[in-house]
């Protein structure tokens, strides 16, 4: 229905008009949005799915790119995951972005070498949540974008 939406009245009304419409058009798929996290401690121990748009989705789903927009991979040992509604989880987006034959360092970010360390600890760290149900990484291919650094 929407991805990192923010959250607010007179969006939470919109979606939920939304899911009506496509239910009553065709109620035999899941639903999903890609909902907000928050921090509870805001130091990486302890993110939070919660987002009132939670209660009409069939699918819990949320984008985390924890040690690349924020923090370092290893950034990832740390968190832990609330998500107290009991349905299947799915990672709508995750992951980091490489120049393909650059290599570095695991820290030096746009290497294929963070790039690996960044995607070898999201998973170990994803492994975690119980619903867990499948993830979706972003993008692992190239495209222009005048917005994209490389």
């Amino acid at each position: 229905m929407s991805n990192e939406t923010p959250v607010g009245e007179e969006r939470n009304t919109f979606l939920k008009n939304l899911v009506d419409t496509a239910r009553t058009l065709d109620n035999t798929r899941l639903i999903s949005a890609a909902l907000e996290i928050n921090w509870k401690i805001f130091d990486g121990k302890l993110a939070i799915v919660d987002d009132p748009f939670e209660t009409y989705v069939d699918v819990i789903s949320f984008n985390e790119y924890i040690g690349w927009y924020f923090g370092l991979p290893e950034m990832c040992q740390r968190v832990e995951w609330e998500i107290p509604q009991n349905k299947p989880v799915i990672i709508s987006e995750f992951g980091a972005g490489a120049l393909k034959g650059l290599y570095g360092d695991s820290l030096t970010r746009w290497t294929e070498d963070f790039q690996e360390s960044l995607y070898t600890n999201t998973l170990i760290m994803l492994e975690k949540i119980k619903a867990l149900r499948g993830v979706a990484p972003w993008i692992l291919a190239d495209f222009r974008s005048p917005k994209r650094v490389l």
